[in-house]
Formats: C-alpha cells, structure tokens, sequence
C-alpha cells in the first residue's frame, strides 16, 4: 500500500473470509475500543462476530497446493460501529492491477485466535478493515476476475472476485 511492501504482491499466504454467525456464548457488545493504524487512532464499539479470516493459497491458474506451516494468523473479525475515517487518495498494488481508493469508515476489527488450538502466529497483530470505493477522478476498480482457485484448511475451491470491499491493515488495540 502506497509503495510500502513491494514484495507483498508475491506473497503466497492470503486471507479468505468465511461468514459465522456465534451463538455460544452469547456475545457481549464491547464499548470504546481504542485502535491504531497508519491512518490515525479511533475508537469502535465492537456489535457482534461476523467473519472468520482463514490463512490461504491462491492462484489463479489451477488449483494450489495448500499452504505449509503458515506464518499468518487465523482472525476472528467483529463488525464495528463508529471509527469513521476520510482519507482520500490509497495506492493499492496487487497482482489484479494497481488501484487508487478512498477510504471511508471502519468495518470490522480482525483480531488473531487460536482455531481449534492450532494457536496463534502473531498475537501483536490485529487488523482494522475499512470499507472503500474508487478514488475521486480515478477508474472503477478492475474488471472481475474468474475463476481464482484457493486452498486451505477447508478444502480447495474457486471464486470469481468482482470487486473491492474493504481494505484491512495492521493495527494495534488499547489507549
């Protein structure tokens, strides 16, 4: 993002999100989260579990193999409430093309957990995601590409990537 990892196009490791829906325990909604990121500090209010973000190979020419010894972590995400954010102008560079984005609010916080004890890589790192749209005067984001094949802990399947949601960066919890 804005030129600061070059090499992260060629990551093998990603993340795929898979909707959960938790009724055991109940949530508790959480109040004045404080977070930090590249973009500032806010404070969210955490309303409920919403995602499960799973560590994945991807490619998009045949099925991968699955990843070996992942070095990055399982996240169970919360969508936020509050957080609201302006910034106008991110270069985002990845194999699909380059994009120019505007960043809107907060989404959801990712926070690394330990999925049937497989335990956590990185316990420091949680991530802030933020909803997106294309940046003023620039194009529309890339075309949809299809199929993409992924890998992991799962099973093998495709999907078709239509376009960009939400952008997630390393964060940091607490005052």
């Amino acid at each position: 993002m804005n030129g600061a990892d070059p090499s992260a196009v060629d990551d093998p490791e990603h993340l795929v999100g898979y909707v959960i829906h938790q009724t055991a325990p109940r949530f508790a909604k959480i109040t004045n989260e404080v977070v930090t990121d590249q973009f500032g500090t806010l404070t969210v209010d955490l309303v409920r579990p919403d995602y499960l973000k799973v560590p994945s190979a991807k490619s998009l020419t045949s099925p991968p193999p699955p990843l070996v010894d992942p070095t990055l972590n399982h996240f169970k995400c919360y969508t936020v409430k509050h957080g609201i954010r302006r910034i106008p102008l991110v270069t985002i560079d990845d194999e699909f093309g380059s994009l120019n984005l505007r960043v809107r609010k907060a989404f959801r916080l990712c926070v690394p957990a330990d999925k049937n004890g497989e335990g956590i890589s990185d316990p420091q790192i949680p991530l802030m995601c933020y909803l997106v749209k294309p940046a003023i005067g620039a194009p529309p984001f890339h075309p949809p590409v299809d199929p993409v094949f992924v890998n992991n802990q799962f099973g093998q399947t495709t999907y078709e990537v239509e376009h960009l949601h939400e952008l997630c960066v390393p964060a940091t919890l607490g005052p």
